[in-house]
Order: structure tokens, then C-alpha cells, then sequence
């Protein structure tokens, strides 16, 4: 049973277990996101890298 099928806690104990468990699935979600981000920040490097220095041209109705 994954974690958010579970019925809701009927008695405060439970809830602090509940909420015990929620802090260590974050923790691990948290763990494994690290290396998304380090992705993310080379992607969006090579984005600024790669973009073009000049402005694109102005628009206007004799281009369309």
C-alpha cells in the first residue's frame, strides 16, 4: 500500500507516526532530486551558452 492510500490516522499517536513518515519520504525524495538539479543547471548553462547575442529582428506585417 503506497503511503497516500492509507486511511487517515484515527488517533494522535498515529498521526505523529504518520507525520514521521511523511518527513523520511521527503527526505529520501529530497536525496534523490539532487542530481535532477545538478541536470537541470548544466541544461540551463548550455541554454545561455547557446543563445543567440543579438536581438531577433522586429516583427512587422510586410514579413507575413
Amino acid at each position: 500500500m503506497q503511503f497516500r492510500d492509507q486511511p487517515p490516522p484515527q488517533r494522535y499517536p498515529e498521526l505523529l507516526e504518520r507525520v514521521r513518515q511523511a518527513a523520511a519520504l521527503a527526505t529520501r525524495w529530497r536525496g534523490e532530486s539532487a542530481t535532477h538539479q545538478q541536470d537541470d543547471e548544466l541544461i540551463d548553462e548550455a541554454g545561455r551558452e547557446s543563445f543567440p547575442a543579438s536581438d531577433p529582428p522586429t516583427f512587422s506585417h510586410a514579413h507575413a
